[in-house]
């Protein structure tokens, strides 16, 4: 997914600017300080629930395949590849849950927030964003969650601690830079 980029130079000033922007917002602690609040109320041993419920949260997010699904099915109405990315999603939490522990499970609700919104955006932006700049989005979106499923794999394998999390805002800083690319200059 990362090679599949048209401007990788794109991918990596994004990467590099959101996870400058996301150590500043702090996006990986938050979100271990709600899994510890998860452990709290739910009884369960320390870092437990708080490491599998941000790895869970990360592994279903950053893909690409979940932001094409609700491009998808906001935009065409076709929920095929939301639901095939559902089917593996509930095949690897099963593996997740079993190396993890029980805190895979509240994942569902950020996931549900993120792609719940994207499907809702994608039914009304169609009116404002041209399908051939929807398509430069979606393929340097699939290089930068390329990028950072590597990252998660180095984290998960113990080789590199990287705060994946804070990569997220990533994301809209590419659909900027390929937004003023595409208005801004002749042929991208």
């Amino acid at each position: 997914m990362a090679l599949e980029s048209n401007r990788i130079i794109i991918v990596v000033v994004s990467i590099a600017l959101g996870a400058m922007l996301g150590e500043r917002w702090r996006i990986e602690e938050r979100m271990n300080r709600f899994g510890i609040c998860l452990e709290t109320k739910t009884g369960a041993k320390e870092g437990g629930v708080a490491a599998a419920f941000v790895t869970a949260t990360l592994v279903y997010v950053v893909g690409a395949v979940g932001i094409v699904g609700a491009l998808d099915s906001g935009l065409r109405g076709d929920h095929t590849v939301l639901f095939t990315k559902s089917l593996i999603d509930g095949i690897m939490s099963i593996f997740l849950t079993s190396a993890l522990g029980i805190g895979i499970i509240f994942s569902a609700v950020p996931v549900f927030l993120f792609q719940g919104s994207i499907t809702i955006f994608a039914a009304q932006i169609d009116r404002f964003i041209p399908p051939d700049l929807m398509d430069q989005f979606i393929i340097e979106i699939t290089g930068a969650g390329g990028v950072m499923i590597i990252a998660i794999g180095l984290r998960l394998l113990g080789i590199l601690n990287i705060r994946v999390a804070n990569l997220l805002p990533a994301i809209p800083i590419i659909m900027l830079i390929v937004a003023v690319l595409y208005y801004w200059t002749p042929a991208i």
